[in-house]
Formats: structure tokens, sequence, C-alpha cells
């Protein structure tokens, strides 16, 4: 019986340290359904001078309207002394991050930055390191 008083206490502290580890559930996944269209004051009218092949630089005057319209003035510095102007329609991305110009555009894809727009390239890629700093227009206030 002695045993019997010896073991029991022992095998029943050894029940009441054991540890039961809790059922891991994944955390919930955030959708995050914000984005340049939906977030940002994108509307208005953006400046800036880009680069050119032959000429010190091409003056960019773009107007998104919040209908989807736009009016863009280009004008190539030393060769033009008047801008070049089309009025057209822009449409986003499927992500909300990008617009596109129709064809009096050029089809031109701008990604849609906090107080900024990046020129990407006619071969649709895009600006990188210091050349995002010369393919930017800035959003006039």
């Amino acid at each position: 019986m002695r045993v019997f008083v010896i073991v029991l206490p022992l095998l029943l502290a050894a029940c009441a340290t054991s540890t039961v580890e809790p059922v891991q559930t994944p955390p919930e996944q955030v959708v995050d359904h914000h984005n340049s269209r939906n977030s940002l004051d994108w509307m208005g009218v953006y400046r800036g001078v880009l680069p050119c092949a032959d000429c010190p630089g091409i003056e960019y005057e773009l107007t998104l309207s919040a209908d989807g319209g736009y009016r863009l003035a280009t004008r190539y510095l030393e060769r033009q002394t008047e801008p070049t102007v089309v009025n057209g329609r822009f449409q986003w991305n499927e992500q909300g991050s990008h617009i596109q110009l129709d064809a009096a555009g050029e089809h031109a894809w701008y990604q849609v930055r906090e107080g900024a727009l990046l020129r990407g390239y006619a071969d649709g890629s895009w600006p990188s390191g210091a050349q995002i700093e010369t393919m930017t227009l800035t959003q006039q206030r």
C-alpha cells in the first residue's frame, strides 16, 4: 500500500504537468481592396519633361478627368513653339494601378502613383533605378 500511496501522487503530478499543444489555426488573410484608382487623388494635371532621342526633351502636360477623359499636350524642346494637343479616353487596368491612353495618346501606359505618373516604355517595360525620375510626370497642386 505504501508503494501505491507513493506512486499515485507521482502519476497524478506527471499527468498534470503534461502540456497539450494548442491547435494552430492559420491567420486570416486580409484582403486589401485599396488601389491607385480608389485610394489616390489621381484626377488633375501632370507635368514633366521626358527624354527624347534627338532633342533636349519632350514637355508633357497630361490632364486626367474623373469621367475617363484626358488632354495631352506635348512639345519637343528646341523644335516646337506650340504644343501638339490631343484629347481622348483612358482605361484602368484590372488591378486599378495603371492607366492606358487610347490611340490618340499612342496607347501609352502610366503607373498611377501618389502625386505622379510613371510613363512606361513603348516596348511594354517599365523604368527602374535612376530612369524612374526621368520618366515621371508630377501632379500639379
